[in-house]
């Protein structure tokens, strides 16, 4: 089953896990970390429309290539009431563990994105990554 899950991942779909996830009734696990370690959202970002940023990374021959990757989450926690009707969460010892359906997740995230993109923006009224993000994304 892993192998299924992950199969899809490309250079180019990086977040084809959690399209896999999605279509199998699949859940994503926080354990003792906040929302801006859930990847999930960047591709929420993405599902409602906005166009991933691009870094340039080594491949195992050592060729360069571009890969989509997120921007800034430094303000994905301000979607936590966003979140909330579907979250469980859990203590275990002195950690929080926090756990959401994905489809679910998706649908609620990538709705709250489109109707309201500074949802997502982080504490730093300079940071380009989140303004640019806003605005849709980079152009290429």
């Amino acid at each position: 089953m892993a192998t299924a899950a992950v199969g899809g991942q490309t250079w180019e779909q990086p977040y084809a896990q959690f399209h896999w996830l999605a279509d199998n009734d699949g859940y994503v696990l926080l354990a003792g970390v906040g929302l801006t370690a859930l990847t999930l959202i960047h591709y929420a970002e993405q599902l409602a429309g906005r166009t991933p940023f691009r870094r340039w990374v080594f491949d195992a021959d050592g060729n360069v290539r571009t890969v989509p990757v997120g921007g800034c989450s430094n303000g994905f926690e301000r979607l936590a009431p966003t979140l909330a009707t579907l979250e469980r969460r859990d203590s275990v010892g002195p950690s929080l563990w926090r756990c959401y359906p994905v489809r679910a997740a998706l649908e609620t995230l990538a709705a709250a994105i489109r109707e309201q993109p500074e949802l997502t923006r982080c504490a730093n009224p300079a940071c380009e990554r989140c303004r640019d993000a806003i605005a849709g994304g980079p152009l290429l």
